[in-house]
C-alpha cells in the first residue's frame, strides 16, 4: 500500500503539492473548509512578475526565479494530466511580459537603479524607445519619462489552474482543527460531515491553510509546536470588461498594475489593508484604485463596465514563506507567501513533494 499524505488547504499552494505528490504514486487527501478556489487562489489576479517583486539575491528571491522558470512546463503538465482523464484543459496562462513607467526623472533613476541590480541575479529588462512604448502600450496616456521592459513576466489566471488541480484531486470538504505529527505519522483533527471519522492517521502532512495557518493547534512529539502566525492582508481589485486583446504587456507604476485576461476582463490592481478577517468592500479604495488606473489608460476603461472584489494574501510574521519539514515530525508547512503564492506554487510544490517522497522512501 502506498504511504498516505494528508493536506490541509487546497489552495493554490497545497493543491499543486497533492497533484505532485500523486504523481510519485503517494496517495492523497485533500482538505479544505472554505469555497473552492479560496480566499487568495480564487481573488488574485495571477501576475507572475519577479520583475517587480525581486530586487536582490535571497532564499526568497531563487525560489521565485526558480518557480517562474518552471511555470510553462507546469501548466503544459497540468493541462496534459487533465486531458488524459477526459477534462478539457483550459488554462489563460501566456508570457505576456510587463512595462514599468517612470513619470518624471526620478521614478527613472531609480527603476534604473532597481533594474542593475535585478541584472545580477538573471531578471533581464530593458528601456523602451517612445515608438516601442507606443507599439507594446498603445492605450497609456501621456508620454512617460521613460518605460522598462521585463519580457519574461507572465500572466495566468490562478482560477483556471485550481479548477484542473481539483478536477484530478478533488478537495474534501473539512475543518483542520489540530495536527499531531512524530517522526513516524502524523494524527490529523478534523470537524466534517464528510469524513466518516474525524482523526485521519496518515504516514505524512502538509499544513498549507495559507491565511488561516496558525489557527491549526500543532503538536510535534506531543509537545505544543508554536508556529510562525499567519496574517490576512486584505487587497482590493477591479475588473473592467473591455475588449479582448486591448492589452498586451503587464502595466505597472509605482503600486498601480494592470493586465488583461483572455476573456477582454481586465484586472487593475491593488491594495495592502491588515484588518484581520474583514471581508467588506471599502468604496473608497476601489475608488483609489480606478483613479490610479484611469491615470494609466483612461480612454480604455472610462466608460467600461466594472466590478471589485477581496481577497486575503497569506501573510505570515516572519521575513520569508514558511516552506519545508518540521523538525524530525513527518510533517511538513507551505504557507505565508503573502503576494506571491500564484508565482511561487510549482517551485514550492516541487520542493515540498521531493521531500516527502525522500522521507517516505518512494523516490
Amino acid at each position: 500500500m502506498s504511504p498516505r499524505v494528508v493536506v490541509a488547504g487546497a489552495g493554490i499552494i497545497g493543491s499543486a503539492i497533492a497533484w505532485m505528490l500523486r504523481r510519485r504514486g503517494i496517495a492523497v487527501t485533500l482538505l479544505d473548509n472554505g469555497p473552492l478556489p479560496g480566499q487568495a487562489s480564487g481573488a488574485g489576479a495571477g501576475m507572475l512578475a519577479p520583475g517587480a517583486e525581486v530586487t536582490q539575491a535571497s532564499p526568497w528571491s531563487s525560489l521565485a526565479l526558480d518557480s517562474a522558470a518552471r511555470y510553462a512546463d507546469f501548466v503544459a503538465e497540468l493541462k496534459a494530466a487533465a486531458a488524459s482523464r477526459g477534462f478539457v484543459p483550459t488554462v489563460d496562462f501566456r508570457q505576456s511580459g510587463a512595462v514599468e513607467i517612470a513619470w518624471d526623472d526620478e521614478e527613472r533613476r531609480l527603476l534604473d537603479l532597481r533594474s542593475r541590480e535585478q541584472a545580477s541575479i538573471g531578471i533581464a529588462s530593458r528601456w523602451l524607445s517612445h515608438a516601442e512604448i507606443a507599439a507594446h502600450v498603445p492605450a497609456l496616456d501621456g508620454e512617460p519619462r521613460g518605460a522598462l521592459y521585463y519580457p519574461r513576466d507572465a500572466i495566468v489566471d490562478p482560477v483556471d489552474v485550481v479548477r484542473l488541480l481539483h478536477r484530478i484531486q478533488p478537495p474534501v470538504s473539512a475543518e483542520v482543527s489540530a495536527i499531531e505529527a512524530t517522526a513516524r505519522g502524523v494524527v490529523v483533527r478534523t470537524a466534517s460531515e464528510a469524513i466518516a471519522r474525524e482523526v485521519i492517521e496518515c504516514d505524512a502532512a502538509v499544513l498549507a491553510a495559507g491565511a488561516w495557518a496558525s489557527r491549526i493547534a500543532v503538536t510535534v512529539n506531543g509537545v505544543p509546536h508554536r508556529l510562525a502566525e499567519s496574517v490576512p492582508v486584505r487587497g482590493h481589485l477591479m475588473g473592467f470588461q473591455v475588449e479582448a486583446g486591448r492589452l498586451g504587456p503587464i502595466l505597472r507604476h509605482a503600486h498601480t498594475y494592470l493586465l488583461q485576461r483572455r476573456s477582454g476582463l481586465l484586472v487593475a490592481g491593488t491594495s495592502e489593508e491588515r484588518v484581520g478577517f474583514d471581508a467588506a468592500t471599502d468604496q473608497s479604495t476601489v475608488a483609489a484604485i480606478r483613479a490610479r488606473a484611469m491615470r494609466l489608460i483612461p480612454r480604455l476603461i472610462a466608460d467600461a463596465p466594472y466590478k471589485s472584489w477581496i481577497g486575503f494574501r497569506p501573510g505570515i510574521d516572519a521575513s520569508a514563506p514558511a516552506i519545508g519539514q518540521v523538525e524530525e515530525s513527518r510533517l511538513w508547512l507551505a504557507y505565508g507567501h503573502y503576494r506571491n503564492g500564484i508565482l511561487l506554487a510549482p517551485a514550492t510544490a516541487h520542493r515540498i513533494a521531493q521531500s516527502i517522497s525522500a522521507t517516505l522512501g518512494m523516490d
